[in-house]
């Protein structure tokens, strides 16, 4: 899932992923002000009522990286 702010054209997002070639399965559109992300790329595991549990700012090393797959891993995302 990927997610852009209200405040850009949804249109131009769809165009900015597939000129990377990233594939999403739903792209959400949310004021991302709700969730105080004021840098992009950012990633946020949000759990079911809306709560950020987790985020990562800036491009990911391979550390950080590790850390998200093991939190699928584990099936800890939201402990």
């Amino acid at each position: 899932m990927a997610v852009i702010d209200t405040s850009q054209s949804r249109r131009l997002q769809e165009h900015v992923l597939a000129k990377y070639q990233v594939r999403v399965d739903t792209l959400m559109v949310i004021p991302v002000s709700d969730y105080n992300v004021e840098y992009v790329p950012t990633i946020l595991i949000v759990d079911g009522e809306g709560r950020a549990q987790h985020n990562w700012i800036g491009m990911l090393d391979a550390k950080q990286e590790s850390q998200i797959e093991q939190l699928f891993i584990d099936n800890t995302l939201f402990e």
